[in-house]
């Protein structure tokens, strides 16, 4: 899936360092504690905290893109349905013309 908020960032292979900084920059980065000078690390408790977050992020995605297959079945199914001969729209048509 694309992202709209990175579209040049999507378009080309990143480094390691480029794509943690956009998913951090996204808000999908662990969270991280800054020990003395320029040491950061991520404790176990935010390990985990990510790994859940990214797991519900994934169920949401695979929701979202159910959502929109029912959809387009349900407007492809509309379609098919207006072009039946059944249908009332066209029953009446029909009845009219003979």
């Amino acid at each position: 899936m694309t992202d709209n908020r990175v579209p040049n960032e999507t378009q080309r292979s990143l480094t390691i360092r480029e794509f943690c900084a956009i998913e951090k920059r996204l808000g999908r980065g662990p969270q991280v504690m800054r020990i003395v000078g320029n040491i950061v690390r991520i404790s176990p408790e935010a390990r985990r905290e990510w790994h859940t977050r990214m797991a519900a992020f994934g169920q949401e995605e695979q929701a979202k893109l159910e959502r929109e297959r029912r959809v387009e079945l349900a407007r492809r199914a509309g379609q098919a349905a207006a072009r039946s001969q059944k249908h009332i729209a066209n029953r009446q048509r029909a009845g009219a013309r003979t």
